[in-house]
């Protein structure tokens, strides 16, 4: 029996009648997360995740969380009861919004990222304000000294966490580094990257369309403008709204004109 059908198993509720007090419980209403290996899909309870090890912290994120008490489990525990027999080396994540993150097991093992399921002692359905929208779940990390500042933080920081995906880099990614990607060198690899870890959040792909779905904008056109419209293609990356004040994409002031560059490259390759 697969590791997956396995856990499927082991994480499903258990059968037999409940009492009152059971079926009024806080965690019979929270949600589920979902996760998938391969054509496998299994429903993980909000009961069985809290029961992993957990971490109780202060945590602020500058955003959502601002010196909260979280309680949190590690994903890389997550991931050990999901896949035991270590099938997978990536994990992706899909939000309510259509938002897309990439989680690579070197990255797991150096930034220790972990599934916020409590704030101040309280389970998902019960948060309030700003916090409503962080749930179901809500995924984070934490930089120290002794690791340096990771370059794509806000793309692993994503909120109303659905879905998780275990499976392998290369076959998930095969779009970027099969076909005319295949010969990829010079800039166009740090453009690879990039696409990966942020431009992905949002934009599906050409090929097996791997991405999140919140932007309108296919992978074609954004090819198109990345090719005869420079200027428009950066200057809308930077600062969306300066160039369409109606735009709905997040505005990514941090990349230089030499990035930019390597996505382009990126995009443009092969035409």
């Amino acid at each position: 029996m697969c590791a997956l059908a396995i856990c499927a198993i082991l994480l499903s509720a258990c059968s037999g009648p409940a009492s009152e007090s059971e079926n009024s419980s806080s965690s019979d209403v929270e949600a589920p997360l979902k996760v998938y290996q391969g054509p496998e899909e299994a429903s993980l309870s909000y009961e069985k995740i809290a029961a992993l090890p957990s971490q109780t912290f202060a945590f602020d994120d500058g955003a959502y969380f601002k010196g909260q008490e979280v309680t949190a489990v590690m994903m890389e525990d997550l991931w050990k009861a999901v896949d035991p027999e270590g099938r997978s080396d990536t994990i992706t994540a899909y939000c309510t919004d259509k938002y897309f993150s990439v989680y690579p097991r070197e990255f797991v093992q150096m930034y220790q990222p972990f599934v916020i399921i409590k704030v101040d002692g309280k389970v998902p359905s019960e948060w309030t304000d700003a916090l409503k929208n962080a749930s179901p779940y809500f995924i984070s990390f934490k930089n120290d000294d002794a690791k340096p500042p990771y370059k794509y933080q806000r793309n692993k920081r994503p909120w109303g966490v659905v879905s998780l995906t275990f499976g392998k880099y290369d076959e998930m990614f095969s779009a970027f580094y099969t076909g005319a990607y295949e010969d990829l060198t010079g800039p166009a690899v740090e453009g690879r990257e990039i696409w990966v870890n942020s431009c992905a959040s949002c934009h599906q792909a050409a090929g097996n369309g791997i991405g999140g779905h919140r932007a309108v904008r296919p992978w074609e056109v954004l090819a198109v403008h990345a090719s005869v419209n420079v200027d428009y293609f950066k200057n809308y990356v930077i600062d969306p709204k300066s160039v369409n004040p109606v735009a709905e994409m997040e505005a990514y002031p941090e990349y230089s004109d030499a990035q930019l560059d390597t996505i382009i490259a990126f995009l443009t390759h092969g035409q």
